[in-house]
């Protein structure tokens, strides 16, 4: 019958049915594959740490299993016609992947960085793998229950190794044996001295080689055998493919960013400059998303390994996260002028000079925290840089103190507004009008006309009188007649003075007191006080005018006079 077989398929015209079988055959065995997908029974149960054996046996059985189910997927997706993987060959990968994460899950990764803690788990696997495949395992250092004080112990060194499972003391996984956040950072020193060494029966033979020259995850494409064999060449372990796509790709990355932000800055010359700020916003967020999409590309797909990737990836995710800083900044300042726009409306006097400079401080603390935030993610700690410069901060600290003292006296003035742009104040024993208030001093006008520079800081330690927001100013002034004055006279002049007063409508009526207050030694003295209803100072000085002039008309009417001043000798004694 074999015969029969081999000779009816041996004729060039029989040749397609002798295709046809073989197609059949093919269809046959997958279907056969497919049957005999492994499943786990229970994809949650996590590895057996409970012990330094017992996470060495779980680390060391389940990527055994992992290794096994994935070349036969791996193997399978090659002899399968197209391009895709089928659902056996997927489902296969899926399994491969849950027993390759619970290998993982016997490492203490606690010390890596949250973004880099993924594709540490994978290699930092394969490399304690590779080591171990390659070091003498025996059966009395597996079993679980090997010592009765196993569990006493905090630290396990696998003998005649620097490999350690170390009890972990705190944290969501305290108490279980992991190997150690040492040893999986020396997991590529180990790797080196123990290459050249042949694997152990039983190894995951290059599985590791395996995954560092393959795209993809831990199943590559199809497409990656299609490559020229020049171009599989490993340097510094990546192959020469790997290279020319991270770096093609890292090109694309810049010239794109840059093509797209002189696109738009050349349109945004007639735009607002409030608006221009948003709109200078759409390259910077394209080249977020696109520099995102590149690392996952340089990741996921290149699978770039090693101390390359984390160069790489952290350098892109710092570019990331340094645009996304300077977006915040940016729409801070959007934020601050739109509060700007809607105070001013209000308060035609507030200094916008200031607003800005404190807006603009603002935007930097907000973008700065965001900056840092986002660096700590990618392992990128900056506590040391800052602890170096302790001294030298502390310097100029000492140094920088006034200019921080006048910076947050000024803010103080923002906020509490003592007195703004063009309003008369007193301080201390001056007077003056407002010119601009400044992030570091002050600038008044004198009443002589001197220009006045006080530090924020001093001003406001100042007895400060804001004289353009009176509601009311006080007219208190003493008059003294002369003693020719009569009684009759007297009586005149405080009746008159009280009726000028009574009958002048910008004084508050209330408020009117005209008294005969005394006899000095060379007057009768008349206190009139009164407040005048207006706040404005030119005013006031007008209306007090008036009421001189015609205080001292009332006197002259009533036939007396203004009493004068003695003049005290100088005694010659008091000039030695």
């Amino acid at each position: 019958m074999l015969k029969s077989l081999f000779r009816f398929g041996s004729g060039s015209r029989s040749r397609p049915y002798w295709l046809s079988l073989v197609s059949c055959l093919l269809a046959i065995v997958l279907q056969i594959s497919a049957l005999g997908v492994p499943v786990i029974e229970n994809p949650l149960e996590p590895p057996d740490t409970s012990t330094p054996q017992a996470t060495l046996r779980s680390f060391i059985d389940n990527m055994n299993a992992s290794h096994k189910v994935l070349m036969a997927a791996y193997q399978q997706y090659l002899n399968e016609p197209g391009f895709t993987a089928s659902k056996s060959v997927r489902e296969q990968e899926k399994v491969a992947e849950i027993l390759f994460e619970r290998s993982s899950r016997c490492l203490d990764l606690s010390k890596i960085p949250e973004r880099l803690r993924r594709d540490a788990a994978i290699e930092k696997t394969l490399l304690l793998k590779e080591v171990l495949d390659r070091i003498k395992i025996s059966d009395e250092m597996l079993a679980a229950n090997q010592s009765a004080n196993s569990k006493d112990i905090s630290i396990w060194t696998i003998p005649r190794t620097e490999i350690e499972i170390a009890k972990v003391k705190e944290g969501e996984r305290a108490e279980e044996f992991l190997f150690s956040p040492e040893t999986i950072s020396r997991a590529s020193e180990f790797y080196k001295k123990v290459q050249e060494l042949p694997y152990q029966p039983g190894a995951t033979v290059g599985f590791y080689d395996f995954y560092r020259a393959t795209p993809g995850s831990l199943l590559p494409p199809k497409w990656f055998h299609w490559l020229p064999n020049g171009l599989h060449r490993v340097y510094w372990d990546q192959t020469l493919w790997q290279w020319i796509a991270m770096v093609f790709l890292l090109i694309l990355n810049a010239s794109l960013s840059l093509f797209v932000f002189k696109k738009i800055q050349n349109k945004q010359e007639n735009i607002n400059p409030m608006y221009r700020k948003i709109f200078i916003t759409t390259p910077a967020l394209f080249s977020v998303f696109l520099t995102l999409f590149v690392a996952h590309v340089i990741d996921d797909q290149i699978n770039i390994t090693g101390g390359v990737l984390l160069f790489t990836i952290s350098s892109l995710y710092f570019f990331v996260w340094l645009i996304t800083a300077w977006i915040v900044f940016l729409f801070v300042n959007v934020i601050g002028e739109l509060f700007i726009n809607y105070i001013s409306l209000k308060d035609s006097k507030m200094n916008v000079r200031i607003v800005n400079i404190f807006i603009e401080f603002i935007s930097f603390i907000v973008s700065s925290i965001v900056f840092l935030f986002g660096i700590q993610q990618i392992g990128i700690n900056l506590l040391p840089v800052i602890a170096s410069l302790g001294l030298g901060g502390a310097a100029l600290a000492l140094a920088s103190k006034t200019t921080l003292e006048n910076i947050i006296s000024g803010i103080i003035l923002f906020l509490d507004k003592p007195v703004l742009s063009g309003e008369w104040c007193r301080f201390g024993d001056k007077s003056g009008k407002i010119e601009s208030i400044g992030l570091r001093s002050i600038r008044l006008r004198g009443t002589n006309g001197e220009l006045i520079y006080i530090p924020n800081s001093m001003f406001l330690d100042l007895d400060l009188i804001n004289l353009s927001r009176f509601e009311k100013r006080l007219f208190n002034h003493q008059i003294g007649l002369s003693y020719e004055t009569q009684s009759d006279q007297l009586e005149t002049i405080l009746n008159q003075c009280r009726s000028l007063l009574r009958n002048h409508t910008q004084l508050i009526q209330d408020s009117i007191s005209v008294r005969l207050i005394g006899y000095s030694q060379s007057s009768i003295d008349l206190q009139i006080f009164v407040y005048v209803n207006t706040p404005d100072e030119e005013e006031f000085l007008s209306v007090q005018e008036e009421l001189l002039i015609k205080i001292k008309q009332i006197v002259e009417d009533a036939g007396t006079s203004l009493a004068i001043a003695p003049i005290i000798p100088l005694n010659p004694q008091t000039l030695q």
